[in-house]
């Protein structure tokens, strides 16, 4: 630029010489001289900028490296992604884990493209999370489906409804009863092996009814109404898994009084039991 502009200046000077007639050669002497004394301000302006261009893009290409490599470049690139699919109307997942109920630091919009990255993401960071839900929508509907994980899926729209539905299910903890919906016109948690136990009902009291929980310990009594009208009753060391058409049970008699009720009314010969 520095270049453009004095060819410039001595173009004009030369024309001004022939118009007023005036001697180049002393105008030009002039000009040089000029250049001459400012000379030694102008190598340093163009080192200083050189420099600092050198400068801004060492620095640039640091902090593309450091974002790149976290989960803030990842989540960068899948909200850049998820908002370019979302203009093709491509399907979408939102991913949210949670650790004793509360969230963690990762979730995540998602399409078929992105779900290897953050599967890797996760199985980096899994001692970050017990619980995983995938949110969806099906068939046009807009009640989301909430499909629970442990460990991140091979595939996320391989899921099933189940066609059970409880006519009551009652936790209580710290002696107040909290009525537990599984489903309403929002969302279903009525999933094929959706798993009803201590880390989804910790999710449930602490996001969907804002009750502040014990991590520690977190000792409670289910009462589940189930869809022929049985009465179960469950704690925090047994699990409940939705099936299509049914419901199944894991058990743990370990820490039961076996002379309990409670225990009595579960007499069974294993810790599994399946109902139709």
């Amino acid at each position: 630029m520095i270049f453009y502009l004095t060819m410039t200046a001595i173009f004009l000077l030369s024309n001004a010489c022939f118009v007023f007639q005036v001697e180049y050669e002393q105008i030009e002497n002039m000009f040089v001289n000029q250049i001459n004394n400012i000379k030694p301000q102008i190598m340093s302006l163009g080192y200083n900028l050189v420099y600092c261009y050198s400068l801004a893009q060492i620095k640039c290409n640091k902090i593309k490296n450091v974002v790149s490599n976290t989960r803030i470049g990842l989540n960068i690139t899948i909200l850049g992604t998820a908002l370019i699919n979302f203009l093709k109307e491509e399907k979408l997942y939102t991913i949210t884990t949670y650790k004793d109920g509360s969230k963690s630091n990762f979730d995540f919009i998602a399409n078929s493209d992105t779900l290897p990255d953050i599967a890797n993401c996760l199985l980096e960071n899994k001692d970050t999370f017990d619980l995983i839900i995938v949110s969806d929508k099906k068939d046009g509907s807009e009640q989301i489906n909430y499909i629970h994980y442990t460990e991140f899926p091979q595939i996320l729209d391989d899921y099933k409804h189940s066609t059970i539905k409880f006519f009551s299910v009652e936790l209580e903890y710290k002696e107040a009863i909290h009525s537990i919906e599984l489903t309403n016109e929002n969302y279903n948690h009525y999933i094929v092996n959706n798993v009803l136990n201590k880390v989804f009902f910790k999710y449930y009291l602490t996001n969907v009814l804002n009750i502040e929980i014990d991590k520690n310990i977190f000792d409670y009594k289910l009462v589940v109404i189930d869809h022929n009208v049985n009465v179960v009753e469950l704690t925090q060391n047994d699990s409940l898994i939705i099936k299509e058409n049914n419901y199944e049970l894991i058990i743990d008699l370990t820490e039961s009084d076996e002379t309990d009720e409670l225990s009595k009314e579960r007499s069974v010969s294993d810790d599994y039991v399946k109902f139709e």
